[in-house]
């Protein structure tokens, strides 16, 4: 059994590596999101196809009823429950308080989200996502957050970013991204109302969300602003430039 984790562990480090390295000698752009491509890539072909992401993202309760809070609860309270009235934390804690009408109704509003990523990735509609193409998706997500964040289009973020008002053309540079990434499906409005009814239930403190590195610490404990500034300006010259929230983004 220990060798056989040994091996695996080994072929996921060599998947990694080999899929960081540029695909040709003339294409040098780093690979962004590539440990969530390998995680999603299961039998690590490089090429990812719809069933291989469904498998590997799972379903909304398996998401819930996972040990920790990962990346996948963040992405499943974002994409699924926020904005509904739900409380994600009684599905997890409180499940046999939820009808399965409107457990029916999560699963298939999360389904047709995997779908619509998985189509957005695929921008050559063959039915297979190649790691540069999930790579220029998730990169140009990355850029237009940046863009979003540097409010006074200077190429730095800094401080006085967060006090300069938005403006009706940042606010149309953050629509046309939206719209460039395709109508989200949501939840409806008439699933789950007696559950939107129901009173939050008291959080459970979990450990894996309670510790990790002291960067996370620091992160958790800062204010939204000096959380930025905490992750992405790695000089610590109160200016975050694209490289350096590109270079961090990049590894995520």
């Amino acid at each position: 059994m220990i060798a056989s984790a040994f091996s695996g562990a080994a072929l996921g480090a060599w998947a990694l590596m080999a899929l960081v390295q540029p695909v040709s000698t003339t294409d040098t752009q780093p690979l962004f999101g590539m440990q969530d491509f390998v995680r999603f890539d299961g039998n690590a072909d490089r090429r990812l196809t719809r069933s291989e992401y469904f498998a590997a993202d799972g379903s909304a309760r398996s998401v819930l009823m996972a040990e920790g809070f990962g990346a996948s609860w963040g992405a499943l309270s974002t994409s699924v429950f926020h904005g509904t009235g739900l409380d994600i934390y009684r599905f997890r804690q409180a499940p046999e308080t939820i009808s399965q009408a409107c457990w029916d109704a999560v699963e298939a509003t999360r389904r047709a989200i995997q779908v619509h990523t998985f189509d957005g990735w695929d921008e050559n509609g063959d039915g297979l996502v190649s790691a540069r193409e999930f790579s220029e998706v998730r990169r140009a997500g990355h850029v237009a957050m940046f863009e979003t964040m540097d409010r006074d289009q200077d190429g730095v973020v800094t401080r006085a970013d967060y006090t300069v008002p938005q403006t009706p053309a940042m606010t149309a540079r953050m629509m046309a991204v939206s719209e460039a990434a395709g109508t989200r499906p949501v939840l409806s409005d008439t699933a789950c109302q007696a559950e939107r009814a129901l009173a939050p239930v008291e959080r459970v403190s979990d450990p894996v969300r309670d510790t990790g590195s002291v960067l996370a610490q620091r992160a958790r404990s800062a204010s939204p602003q000096e959380r930025t500034f905490v992750l992405f300006d790695l000089d610590l010259n109160g200016a975050i430039t694209s490289e350096e929230f590109l270079g961090v983004v990049a590894g995520w």
